[in-house]
C-alpha cells in the first residue's frame, strides 16, 4: 500500500472514530435524557407511564420474558467463620472488601477476612484490646511503604485507630493494577504482625472511614467532624513514620480535637463518606441526612468545603419541583445512600442520594443557573421511585437501607416484610430520547448486611467499555449464612435471550429489537455476542452475525427535495456506523491517554495490552467470517448482493464503494493498532522504563507528550525509535539480539524493519566519523557506515545522508549509495528500459521507475553544485590574486574534485547516472570536459537529447565531435553534412568548413572504404566545390549590393542556404549577368550542352 494514501486512510479512520466516540460519550452527559433545565430550575421524572416500561417492550412480543436479574452463585461462610457466628451472642459487623474479592466479619475484638467467591482462605486479627467498631480498607500512597504492602487495614475502636500492612502471595510474583497476582488463581492475603500505625482518638469514636485511589484517608468522627490521616515516607526524631490527623471541618492542622470542645454543640454524626476519584471529590452524609461536598485539592492543605444541603431544603425543593398534591413529602426524607457519579456516568452531574423510599436525587456541585458558574451543592433532579405512575403495576419501594449505582444501573435493599433486591436499569433502553428504566425485584433469603460491585482481582487497569458491555454487571450480597453474586444483565444479553428463544434471527422480535434500540447501538450489540469468546463456534455467534447483517441497512446518498442526490456526505449503513462504534469503544480507555507519566513508566500494563490484543484479535476474525459471508451471497442482505433501484443505480453503487472504502480503511487501521499495542506489550517486558531512559531528551520530551492516539494514528517516529533503543539495549548479546528481533518481526512485522535499526547504528558511525581527526580512520568509518547504509537500501532518508556524506568529503559514498538504492528499487532496470525506449509514454510501467532512478541521482548533482560553489571565487579581489601558489593549489585541488566526480560515476554502467552527469556539465558548460568523455552513454544522450531539440547547433556540434573524438568519422561526417544543409541562420562560410570537415573526416584511414563510402564522399566533394562556386557568386555580388537592392536579397539567400549549379545559374549568375561565374559554373560541370554554350558564349564575347 502507498505509503502516504496509509497515512491519510489512518487519519480519516481516526477523525471518525473520535466522531462516534464524542457522540456516544455525550449520552452520558444526561442533561437531555431526563431534561435538566440548563437555567437551574429543578426538574423532575417517574411520574409518567413512559419512565418505567417493562423489558418486553423492547420487542412488543408478550411471548418474550426478560429477566435482568440472574443469580450466579452461592457460597456458605468457612466452617470458622460460620462457628464464630453461631457461638457469638453480641453485637457483630460485617462487610465487603471487593477490591480484594474479600468478606470481614468483625466481633468484639476480633476481625475475620475470607474470599466470597469459594469460601476459603480464612485470615483473622486478635491483637486488640477493645471492640471494632469501624473497618476500612485503604489502597497506601506509592513510594511509602514497601512494594509488598498493597494495601491498608485500618481497625478503630472506641479508643484508638490501628493500621495494619495487607501483602499478598510470594513478594516477587507479578501483580496486578488491584494489587492481586495476574493468575486466576485465588491469592492469599497475610496481615502484617505489627501495626503500621496505632492511633489514639482522644474519645472522638470513628463512625466511617474511606481511602482514595492516591493513598489518602479519610475519617468521620461522632462529633460530625471531617479528618483525614496524612501519613509520609519521611522518619520523625522519635522513629516510626511521620503521620497526623488533620480536622478538616476546623481548618486547623491539629491532632485530634479534645471532645469537650464540642459537648455543648448539636452533633450530627456522619454516617458514610463516599469519594469521586475521577473528580477528586468526597461527599458525607449525617444521621439528619445533611449532604456536605468537599473538593480534595492536591493534599490536606488544600482540602476546601464546597458547599452543604440539609434534609429540610431537600425535601422543600423536591416537593416544590414535584407539584403533586398526591406525592408526599416523606418520600424525600431520610437518605440512606449517596452515591458519586464519575465523569464517565455523567458530566453535568455529580452525585446520586437515595432515600428510604426509593426516590432518587441528582445534585451538581455547579450552579447551571446563569452565566457565572458557582460551587455549591444544587439539586437538579428528582427521580420518582417505580410505582408512582398512574398505570403502575409494580409496588414501592419501603424502608430501603442500602443502595449503590453502576453503569446506569440503581440497585436498592429493602427490608419491608421480607428482604427485596430492586434492580433499576436504563442500559437496555439506550434508543429512548427520554430516560426510560425498567425494574425488577428479587426476594433475598436473611438480612443482607452489604452489598458492593463484584470486582475482579484479575481485571485490567484501564477495563475496556467495550468489555463492561460485554460482561454483565455484578453484586456480591453478604448475609449471615454466606455471599450470593448476582448478574445485572444488559442490552447485549437482552439480545442474546431473544436470539436463543426465536432461535435465530428472523423472528419479528430480532427486528423489533433493532428498532427500539436504534440499528447503530444494536449493530454493536450484536457485534459484542459475535465477537465473544465465549459465544466462538456456538450458534448465538452465527445467529448475531447474521442479525447484524440483515438488520444493519445499506449506506445511502441523502436526497434533496428535488430528487437529486447530494454528493457531498455519505449515510453510512448501520453496520458500518456499529462497527467504528464498537472501535470506539474499545479503545475508548486508552485513546486520549499519555503513553508514559513523569516518570516515564507506561501507564498500560501488560494486562491492559493483553485484553485488548484478545478484542482485536476477536474483531479481526469476525471481519474475515464477516468477508467470507458477503462474498460468497450467504446474507439475505449483504454487501455484495444489493437490490439496487434502476434509477438509483449510480448513487447506490457510488454509497456502496465509498463504505466498502471506508471499511477497508477501519480493517487496516485495526490491523496497525494490534500490532502498536503488541508491540507497547513486548516493550514492557523488556524493561521499558530503561528503554525510555536511553533515548535523547527530545525523544523522551516527545514521548512524554504523545497520547495513544497520536501514536496510532500520527507518531509513527515515537515507537521507531522505541524499537531502536530496545535493539540497542541488546546489541552487545548477539543471542537476545536475535530473540528480540524474532520477536519483534513477529508481533509488528509492518513497524519493524531490519532497515531502522541499520540506518540508526550507520548514522550513528557517521556522526563519530565526522569528529574523527585522523584520516585513515575517519575513512575507515565512513566507508563502515557506507556498507551499512547500503544494507538498508533503498529504505533510507537518502538526502540527509548525502548531506552528510559530502560535508565529510566522502563524495565516493555518495556515488556508491545512490547506485545501490536506483538498483534495489528497480531490480528489473524497468526505469532504464524506459530511458532506451525513448520514454514513449507516462503512462507505460517504467516511468515510474524512471522517475525513482532519477530522484536518487538528484544527489550526486546537488554534491557536483556544492563542488561547483566552493570552487567560485567569492569576490573580485580574490580573482587578483587568482595566480598565486596558494590559491592555485586550492583551485587545482577543487578541480580535482569535479574530475574525481566524474572519474567516480563512469565505471557504473546506469546509463540515467551517466544522464545526470552530463546534464550538470551542459549547464556549467563543461563542453571540453564533457568530450572528453568516451563513454556510448554520451552519444545515446546526445542523441535523445537531439530528437527532443532537432534545432539545437550546440547539441549538433557535441555529437558530431563526440563521433569523432571516438573514431566514428562515418557518423560525423554524416552529421556535418547535414548540418552544412540544414535551414539554419548559419552563414556560407561556416558551411562551407562543415563540408571541408566533413571530406576530412571520411578521408579519415580508419574508414572503411566500400562502395557506400566512395559515393558519400564523392557527394561531399561536389558539395563543397559549388559551395566555393556559391561564395564567389556571394562575393560579386556584394560589390553590387551598395547600388542595387536585388543584389543585396541575393546576397543575404545565398548566405544562408546552399544551392545546386541550376540554381546558381537561373537565380543569381543569369540575372545579375555574371558572365565569369557562369563559364566557372560551366566548366565545373563539364557539359556538352549546345543549349548552355549558346547561353554564355554570346554574352562572353559582347564583354
Amino acid at each position: 500500500m502507498n505509503t502516504s494514501k496509509a497515512k491519510l486512510d489512518l487519519l480519516a479512520v481516526g477523525h471518525k472514530l473520535d466522531w462516534h466516540g464524542n457522540r456516544d460519550g455525550q449520552k452520558s452527559g444526561w442533561l437531555e435524557s431526563i431534561r435538566i433545565s440548563k437555567q437551574g430550575d429543578i426538574t423532575t421524572s417517574g411520574l409518567n407511564g413512559c419512565d418505567y416500561q417493562s423489558l418486553g417492550n423492547l420487542t412488543s412480543d408478550p411471548l418474550h420474558s426478560f429477566k435482568q436479574l440472574r443469580t450466579v452463585s452461592k457460597s456458605a461462610n468457612p466452617d470458622e467463620v460460620a462457628e464464630q457466628l453461631k457461638q457469638s451472642n453480641c453485637r457483630h459487623k460485617m462487610g465487603l472488601f471487593p477490591e480484594i474479592g474479600r468478606a470481614w466479619l468483625a466481633i468484639e475484638s476480633k476481625i475475620y477476612l475470607w474470599t466470597y467467591d469459594g469460601a476459603m482462605d480464612v485470615t483473622h486479627y486478635d491483637e486488640l484490646t477493645h471492640k471494632i467498631e469501624c473497618v476500612c480498607l485503604v489502597r497506601p500512597k506509592k513510594g511509602v511503604f514497601v512494594e509488598s504492602v498493597k494495601y491498608l487495614l485500618l481497625l478503630a475502636t472506641s479508643m484508638e485507630v490501628t493500621v495494619l500492612g495487607v501483602t499478598f502471595g510470594e513478594e516477587n510474583s507479578q501483580l496486578t493494577e488491584t494489587g492481586l497476582p495476574e493468575n486466576n488463581e485465588c491469592p492469599q492475603m497475610k496481615l502484617m504482625e505489627s501495626p503500621v500505625f496505632v492511633l489514639s482518638n482522644h474519645n472522638v469514636p470513628i463512625t466511617a472511614m474511606q481511602g482514595s485511589r492516591d493513598g489518602r484517608i479519610f475519617l468521620a468522627g461522632r462529633d460530625g467532624c471531617l479528618y483525614e490521616f496524612h501519613y509520609q515516607s519521611s522518619f520523625c526524631w522519635i522513629g516510626g513514620k511521620r503521620g497526623k490527623i488533620i480536622n478538616l471541618s476546623q481548618s486547623i492542622v491539629t491532632h485530634w480535637v479534645s471532645s469537650f470542645v464540642r459537648m455543648f454543640a448539636d452533633v450530627d454524626p456522619i454516617t458514610r463518606i463516599a469519594i469521586d476519584n475521577s473528580r477528586s471529590l468526597l461527599y458525607t452524609l449525617t444521621e439528619n441526612s445533611d449532604i456536605e461536598a468537599w473538593d480534595l485539592g492536591e493534599d490536606y492543605t488544600k482540602v476546601r468545603r464546597i458547599g452543604k444541603i440539609n434534609e429540610y431544603c431537600i425535601v422543600c425543593q423536591a416537593v416544590h419541583a414535584i407539584r403533586c398534591r398526591f406525592i408526599h413529602a416523606t418520600i424525600f426524607r431520610s437518605i440512606k445512600a449517596i452515591c458519586p457519579l464519575s465523569i464517565e456516568d455523567a458530566k453535568n452531574l455529580n452525585l446520586l442520594a437515595i432515600t428510604q423510599s426509593g426516590a432518587r436525587l441528582y445534585f451538581s456541585t455547579t450552579s447551571l443557573d446563569g452565566q457565572k458558574q458557582t460551587r455549591g451543592l444544587y439539586l437538579l433532579h428528582v427521580r420518582l421511585p417505580p410505582g408512582y405512575t398512574r398505570n403502575a403495576t409494580t409496588t414501592k419501594p419501603k424502608k430501603v437501607y442500602a443502595a449503590l449505582y453502576k453503569g446506569g444501573t440503581t440497585v436498592l435493599l429493602s427490608s419491608e416484610k421480607q428482604q427485596l433486591l430492586w434492580s433499576v436499569s436504563a442500559t437496555t433502553f439506550t434508543g429512548f430520547p427520554y430516560y426510560v428504566e425498567s425494574t425488577e425485584l428479587e426476594t433475598l433469603e436473611g438480612v443482607t448486611w452489604d452489598l458492593a460491585t463484584y470486582q475482579d482481582p484479575c481485571q485490567a487497569a484501564h477495563n475496556s467499555f467495550l468489555r463492561n458491555m460485554r460482561r454483565p454487571s455484578k453484586l456480591v450480597l453478604l448475609t449471615k449464612e454466606g455471599t450470593q453474586i448476582i448478574e445485572l444483565l444488559k442490552s447485549t444479553d437482552m439480545l442474546e435471550q431473544l436470539l436463543l428463544t426465536s432461535g435465530g434471527p428472523q423472528h419479528k422480535a430480532v427486528q423489533m429489537y433493532f428498532r427500539t434500540q436504534t440499528e447503530r447501538e444494536a449493530c454493536a450489540s450484536a457485534l459484542l455476542l459475535a465477537t465473544s469468546d465465549e459465544h466462538g463456534g456456538r450458534a448465538i455467534a452465527r445467529w448475531a452475525t447474521e442479525a447484524f447483517l440483515v438488520y444493519g441497512g445499506e449506506p445511502c446518498l441523502p436526497m434533496t427535495p428535488m430528487g437529486r442526490p447530494q454528493n457531498i456526505i455519505v449515510l453510512f449503513s448501520a453496520k458500518h456506523d456499529g462497527l467504528y462504534l464498537y472501535i470506539s469503544r474499545l479503545l475508548r480507555p486508552i485513546w486520549q491517554l499519555n503513553c508514559v507519566d513523569d516518570e516515564l513508566c507506561s501507564t498500560l500494563s501488560p494486562n491492559d495490552c493483553s485484553q485488548l490484543l484478545e478484542e482485536l484479535k476477536s474483531l479481526r476474525t469476525f471481519l474475515v467470517i464477516l468477508s467470507a459471508i458477503d462474498v460468497n451471497g450467504q446474507s439475505t442482505n449483504s454487501y455484495m448482493s444489493l437490490k439496487i433501484m434502476a434509477n438509483n443505480h449510480i448513487v447506490a453503487e457510488k454509497a456502496l464503494l465509498e463504505e466498502m472504502r471506508s471499511l477497508s480503511a477501519l480493517n487496516q487501521f485495526i490491523r496497525h493498532t494490534s500490532e502498536v499495542i503488541a508491540l507497547w506489550k513486548l516493550l514492557l517486558e523488556h524493561r521499558f522504563q530503561t528503554l525510555c531512559r536511553q533515548l535523547s531528551c527530545d525523544q523522551q520530551a516527545i514521548l512524554q507528550s504523545c497520547t495513544f492516539r497520536d501514536l496510532l494514528l500520527t507518531r509513527s517516529e515515537v515507537y521507531t525509535f522505541l524499537i531502536i533503543s530496545l535493539v540497542d539495549h541488546y546489541f552487545k548479546d548477539s543471542t537476545s539480539l536475535s530473540e528480540v528481533s524474532i520477536g519483534l518481526r513477529e508481533v509488528c512485522p509492518n513497524l519493524y524493519r531490519h532497515e531502522d535499526v541499520v540506518i540508526h547504528r550507520a548514522t550513528e558511525t557517521l556522526m563519530r566519523a565526522k569528529v574523527c581527526t585522523n584520516a585513515v580512520e575517519k575513512d575507515h568509518k565512513l566507508r563502515i557506515a557506507l556498507q551499512m547504509y547500503k544494507d538498508a537500501a533503498p529504505f533510507l532518508p537518502l538526502h540527509s545522508i548525502c548531506e552528510e556524506f559530502i560535508v565529510a568529503g566522502f563524495y565516493e559514498g555518495v556515488v556508491e549509495l545512490v547506485v545501490i538504492c536506483a538498483a534495489e528499487s528497480d531490480p528489473d532496470e524497468l526505469g532504464i528500459q524506459y530511458y532506451n525506449n525513448d520514454e514513449c509514454s507516462k503512462q507505460s510501467k517504467g516511468y515510474d521507475h524512471y522517475c525513482k532512478r532519477m530522484s536518487y541521482y538528484k544527489e550526486v548533482e546537488l554534491m557536483l553544485d556544492h563542488i561547483k560553489s566552493i570552487n567560485q571565487p567569492q569576490d573580485k579581489n580574490e580573482e587578483h590574486f587568482f595566480d598565486c601558489s596558494s590559491s592555485l593549489n586550492v583551485s587545482v585541488a577543487k578541480e580535482s574534485s569535479v574530475t574525481n566526480i566524474i572519474s567516480l560515476v563512469l565505471p557504473f554502467k546506469d546509463p540515467l547516472l551517466h544522464v545526470t552527469l552530463y546534464e550538470w556539465m551542459l549547464s556549467q558548460d563543461m563542453t571540453e570536459e564533457l568530450l572528453a568523455i568516451s563513454e556510448q552513454t554520451l552519444g545515446v544522450y546526445l542523441c535523445h537529447k537531439l530528437s527532443r531539440n532537432p534545432e539545437s547547433l550546440s547539441l549538433i556540434e557535441l555529437l558530431w565531435k563526440y563521433y569523432e573524438k571516438n573514431g566514428q568519422h562515418m557518423r560525423a561526417a554524416q552529421i556535418l553534412g547535414k548540418l552544412a544543409i540544414c535551414h539554419q541562420n548559419i552563414s556560407l562560410e561556416v558551411r562551407i568548413e562543415y563540408l571541408k570537415l566533413a571530406i576530412i573526416c571520411m578521408q579519415n584511414e580508419k574508414v572503411c572504404c566500400t562502395k557506400k563510402t566512395e559515393i558519400f564522399l564523392k557527394e561531399l566533394e561536389n558539395k563543397y566545390d559549388i559551395a566555393r562556386l556559391q561564395l564567389s557568386i556571394l562575393n560579386t555580388l556584394l560589390l553590387k549590393a551598395q547600388t542595387n537592392q536585388a543584389a543585396t536579397i541575393a546576397v543575404n539567400k545565398l548566405n544562408h542556404q546552399l544551392y545546386n549549379v541550376e540554381q546558381l545559374n537561373r537565380q543569381f549568375a543569369i540575372p545579375f549577368h555574371l558572365v565569369d561565374c557562369q563559364a566557372a559554373l560551366f566548366y565545373y560541370t563539364h557539359q556538352n550542352d549546345s543549349k548552355l554554350m549558346d547561353t554564355v558564349w554570346p554574352s562572353m564575347d559582347s564583354k
